[in-house]
């Protein structure tokens, strides 16, 4: 089996990490895999970096990129594909038209990472789908989803729970560099500030004006604790207006603004809880990743999430953009260290029984091999 990940977005968050190592593990399992990715986004250049071989292709006439679609059949034609799969919503249609003009009958596989809002069983959309052999979705509620608004059957449709890997955690001295002339530093020998960390991209549906309300809150009532927003500015607007709230309600000594991190597992350990803002996440990637590292993780009681944390037993779920809420779970949290750790270790229980990245990626090889009818 040979198979080619499409993934021209530029960004590198959960979805483009997740399209790198499905990658990384098909060739680790002795399948030939290839990656054609968007010139100078941040996949070529993370794929450059580790000195992997990929193609580039440059989307033109979004709206018909039949030349684009023509060159990505004569790849799959050259090198044999078995299977494509894509992984961002845009690449469908260019995926679709490359099936269409392949020499080969290549199986299309799209595993589904956003949420499904509305119907898309209009004749365009039929039109697209109808090339999709294997729609994988990472929930039960993305699989009601795709089932209710999609024109794919449901027969083809999968369910696959994400997961992911125990990464070895920061030592404290590492912890310490990394907060080093930062709000979150340690002053004078204290050790017992509150840290609170936001792993995701900022931008209005990510929620990190949520966690603003809540410290206000938290500040108000006297709470020693300082935050650490990591992940790329999507939006410099909204950003904008994120650091203006932060300067108003005086909390500027309180936050800090890491920008995107390579490896952020590596570091979740180094605060005492993982908040998790997103307005309604699709799987939500960081739960699991946080409760792997062993810290205790509060995060929005929609989308996928309630999924993966049982409230109040391996986590804490509040309702969605309910800030009130979300500062009295980190309050409660703060003020009981115990509970902290008992909620953290059943956390990382669950990480490790029902999501780890081992089991999911051999449910993943199963499936495309079930497509293509191949046997290793």
């Amino acid at each position: 089996m040979k198979v080619l990940t499409l993934c021209l977005s530029p960004n590198l968050g959960g979805l483009e990490l997740y399209a790198h190592n499905v990658g990384k593990m098909l060739n680790r399992d002795g399948i030939d895999h290839y990656s054609v990715v968007v010139p100078k986004g941040a996949l070529a250049t993370r794929l450059s970096k580790e000195e992997q071989g990929f193609y580039t292709l440059k989307l033109r006439f979004n709206f018909l990129p039949l030349y684009s679609a023509i060159r990505l059949a004569r790849w799959v034609t050259q090198l044999e594909i078995d299977v494509i799969h894509i992984h961002w919503n845009r690449d469908l249609k260019l995926a679709a038209l490359a099936k269409l003009f392949s020499h080969r009958k290549v199986k299309l596989v799209y595993s589904r990472h956003m949420q499904i809002t509305r119907s898309k069983k209009d004749p365009y959309h039929r039109l697209l789908y109808q090339q999709v052999d294997c729609l994988i979705t990472h929930t039960r509620l993305s699989r009601k989803e795709a089932i209710e608004f999609l024109p794919v059957p449901e027969n083809k449709i999968k369910l696959s729970y994400l997961g992911t890997k125990a990464v070895p955690p920061s030592k404290p001295k590492e912890c310490e560099d990394f907060f080093k002339d930062t709000a979150l530093a340690n002053v004078d020998g204290d050790k017992n500030k509150f840290k609170i960390g936001l792993f995701g991209r900022i931008e209005h549906g990510k929620g990190q004006h949520v966690l603003v309300e809540a410290m206000k809150l938290l500040h108000a009532q006297g709470c020693e604790f300082a935050t650490g927003l990591i992940g790329h500015v999507m939006d410099e607007d909204y950003y904008a207006k994120l650091k203006q709230n932060i300067h108003e309600a005086g909390l500027e000594q309180r936050v800090h603004y890491f920008g995107f991190v390579d490896n952020p597992t590596h570091l979740m350990n180094c605060f005492d809880v993982i908040v998790m803002t997103t307005y309604a996440e699709t799987f939500g990637l960081v739960v699991i990743e946080a409760m792997q590292a062993g810290v205790v993780v509060v995060a929005t009681n929609a989308g996928g999430v309630p999924e993966i944390i049982t409230n109040d037993s391996d986590g804490l779920l509040y309702e969605s953009g309910n800030y009130q809420e979300l500062a009295l779970a980190l309050a409660n949290l703060y003020h009981d260290p115990k509970r902290r750790e008992i909620l953290a270790k059943a956390g990382q229980a669950t990480a490790q029984n029902r999501f780890s990245e081992q089991g999911h990626f051999k449910e993943l090889k199963r499936i495309l091999l079930d497509v293509t009818d191949s046997v290793l």
